[in-house]
């Protein structure tokens, strides 16, 4: 027994260092065909975006080593020679990668779950979280925004065939619920809707119905105004 699990360890070894030998190797022919940039590049709301061109769940770029398509890892640099992305490529497309500040803090990494889905983190300067976003089948099903503070911002869930908003929901800067929309009946896809004054007493609620052929919302049935202080303030009504 302790024999054949030495043996598959020996295996595994083997595989492994296999793997770390061909990117290593794949690692220096794409050497001289690395990035050398100015930190110019990094855009103040959205930071460093140069290579989303690459990534095949929002681009539909090719990026070539030469007169090839890169395929394994591909490292490009700030002209202070501080690493600025790190990427692994298949085919000239991006598998998975990372960028980098030039402090040396991650901006953003995305990671293949597996061949439908992936997610992809994008951080602030201050190395807090900035927005997390889940994909499937190149589908953005689920997105979460931070503010810098790291508190919550803003937040959009779909369902898994991409064809229902689950909920969308924002917050103000202190964590209170700004607005939110939740999907209630998915068949005739209503959603609630309930928006709140910056100190969380209610300021609105209703029900909202989806229609397909206006690609648009309308509200129906009763809807209720609040003043700041939770009193109602008046009730509307609007038919299906």
């Amino acid at each position: 027994m302790i024999r054949h699990i030495l043996t598959v360890f020996t295996i595994i070894l083997c595989i492994s260092s296999n793997a770390q030998k061909l990117d290593l190797q794949n690692k220096e022919r794409n050497k001289p065909y690395g990035y050398k940039l100015s930190e110019s590049i990094v855009d103040s709301t959205y930071g460093v975006f140069i290579y989303e061109k690459f990534n095949p769940l929002v681009g539909d770029s090719v990026r070539y080593c030469g007169k090839n398509p890169c395929y394994g890892i591909v490292e490009d640099y700030y002209t202070n020679d501080s690493l600025l992305h790190r990427g692994t490529y298949s085919e000239g497309k991006l598998q998975s990668y990372k960028n980098y500040y030039p402090s040396g803090k991650i901006e953003r990494e995305i990671r293949m779950v597996n061949i439908y889905s992936a997610k992809l983190k994008l951080y602030y300067v201050n190395g807090n979280i900035k927005s997390v976003v889940e994909y499937l089948n190149t589908n953005p099903i689920k997105w979460t925004d931070y503010f810098e503070n790291g508190n919550v911002d803003y937040e959009e869930e779909y369902d898994r065939k991409y064809k229902h908003i689950i909920k969308k929901i924002t917050y103000y800067e202190d964590g209170k619920i700004e607005q939110e929309e939740r999907l209630i009946k998915k068949g005739k896809q209503l959603y609630s809707y309930k928006s709140y004054y910056p100190n969380g007493n209610k300021k609105l609620e209703g029900t909202k119905s989806y229609r397909t052929e206006l690609a648009d919302y309308r509200k129906i049935g009763v809807w209720k105004h609040y003043n700041e202080d939770g009193t109602l303030l008046k009730e509307e009504r609007f038919t299906e």
